[in-house]
């Protein structure tokens, strides 16, 4: 499967804090904010525009969603 979407860069603390919060919760990874999102990461929030699935053994044709 493919994605195609727009990535916008998370500068705000809330959002930051909500990204290390989906951090914990699905890869168990603890992160602490601090400033504003400078390095050693960056996070951005992704807006979906079109998924692409491919054909598996009992499947004829691709198929495209868009969002």
């Amino acid at each position: 499967m493919s994605l195609e979407a727009v990535p916008a860069r998370l500068m705000e603390r809330s959002d930051l804090e909500r990204a290390s919060a989906a951090f914990r919760e699905v890869y168990d990874w603890p992160t602490t904010v601090l400033g504003s999102g400078g390095p050693p990461f960056r996070a951005h929030d992704l807006t979906s525009l079109r998924a692409h699935a491919f054909p598996t053994n009992d499947q004829i044709e691709p198929t495209r969603f868009t969002f």
